[in-house]
């Protein structure tokens, strides 16, 4: 059982980890021919087959795994162990603060419903929310229950698996303040990064390709490629509100009422 805030990495994210991990090798000599390749990355072809059952990951899987390395060169990005504490805290508070902001917005609509002077269609909206807090509560509480349920092997488990997270959400901040101070470009909003430099990393891409570092052969996983970076709808994040003067999770959080 993992902290709230360790959410699944989305979009850009989930590919990169998926390409960091190991999951992809690059001997020198392709299996592939080179006439039936729909993909080169360095000096190695990849044929369809290859890709696995979801093509269009396992071109970005591939084109990102060389590139992860290059990037570790270029830019400090491994995450502290100060770095990761402080990111914990802070989601720490934020679980917290996000708790009691839920209780008072309960006690409100609990006090809004006692006094009888609601429109029926204010009352529907009220008891609406009356339900949706009422079950955060609920999944807040039975999270303590399982919680302090927990072996110390189990615990240990989940320690790790945390600060594991965290590590990663804070090297993928590190990357995203580095690219984005050398490229700049549009900046879109993803759960598990609020401030996904999205232009600067079509840049970068734009670069590598252009230097050699992969090519694909096919148009359409060319085009599938190409599209998270260049036509996708996003959220945009307007240029006022980019800020990598400090880590996301040590500004000022909002709050999240139903």
């Amino acid at each position: 059982m993992r902290s709230t805030w360790v959410v699944a990495a989305v979009g850009l994210g989930a590919l990169l980890a998926a390409s960091a991990s190991g999951q992809t090798s690059s001997p020198t000599e392709s299996p592939c021919p080179e006439a039936e390749a729909v993909l080169r990355v360095g000096a190695r072809f990849h044929c369809r087959a290859e890709l696995g059952d979801d093509p269009d990951r396992g071109v970005a899987r591939l084109v990102w795994a060389p590139l992860q390395a290059l990037l570790h060169e270029r830019y400090e990005l491994e995450a502290t162990d100060a770095e990761v504490a402080a990111f914990e805290a802070a989601m720490e508070r934020l679980e917290a603060k996000q708790r009691a902001e839920r209780a008072d917005r309960l006690a409100r609509v609990n006090r809004d419903l006692a006094r009888g002077e609601l429109s029926p269609e204010e009352r529907a909206r009220q008891e609406q929310s009356k339900q949706t807090l009422e079950s955060l509560a609920e999944h807040d509480a039975r999270r303590e229950r399982e919680r302090a349920a927990l072996t110390p092997a189990q615990r240990e488990q989940v320690r790790a698996g945390n600060e594991a997270a965290a590590r990663s959400l804070v090297s993928q901040w590190k990357l995203s303040k580095s690219l984005y101070e050398t490229y700049g470009g549009r900046v879109i909003f993803q759960q598990a990064n609020p401030l996904e430099p999205v232009g600067a990393y079509r840049a970068f891409l734009e670069e590598r390709r252009d230097a050699g570092d992969f090519e694909i052969r096919d148009a359409e996983l060319r085009q599938a490629f190409w599209h998270y970076y260049v036509d996708m709808p996003h959220t945009d994040v307007p240029a006022s509100d980019v800020d990598f003067s400090q880590p996301w999770w040590l500004q000022e959080p909002g709050s999240d009422s139903p």
